[in-house]
């Protein structure tokens, strides 16, 4: 049963990705604004590739501050990965501790998971997706003002 019904989701594969692309890109429409010196980080693409958009990755180097903030507004975001595979106790027969990959690690520690935004449009890729809510990018918008500086909690 399962193998059937993905069989029939992979004809509709292209146009899955290619709706998550359009979310991505209205978030990438709706968040520039917040980038630069002290702002978010947001995906990017190196050229000649494409990205699916499993998830929306949004860096900050203040993460706790930023999130801190935003939950004092009601809003909350996930951290989808904290920790790196090769830390985790099902992976510690391979012998990586934590500082055998510091480029692997670094992310985890500074991620924001913006969202489980919705990147699973419904209605394939002529949907409307408006990109990030209005009062959640106003809350953001706010809190990095409000983060303290690197260094402080």
């Amino acid at each position: 049963m399962q193998a059937e019904i993905l069989r029939r989701k992979l004809g509709r594969l292209d146009s899955y990705i290619e709706g998550r692309r359009a979310v991505a890109r209205r978030y990438e429409e709706g968040l520039g604004d917040l980038t630069g010196p002290g702002g978010l980080v947001l995906p990017s693409v190196n050229e000649g590739n494409d990205h699916v958009h499993y998830v929306y990755v949004v860096r900050h180097p203040r993460r706790d501050a930023v999130l801190e903030a935003l939950e004092a507004r009601g809003i909350s975001l996930n951290i989808s990965y904290p920790w790196p595979v090769h830390t985790m106790s099902g992976f510690a027969h391979l012998g990586w501790s934590e500082g055998s990959l510091p480029v692997t690690e670094r992310p985890g520690r500074r991620d924001l998971l913006a969202a489980h935004v919705p990147l699973a449009p419904r209605g394939g890729a002529g949907a409307d997706h408006r990109g990030p809510p209005r009062g959640p990018r106003r809350a953001l918008r706010r809190a990095l003002r409000r983060a303290p500086p690197t260094g402080r909690k």
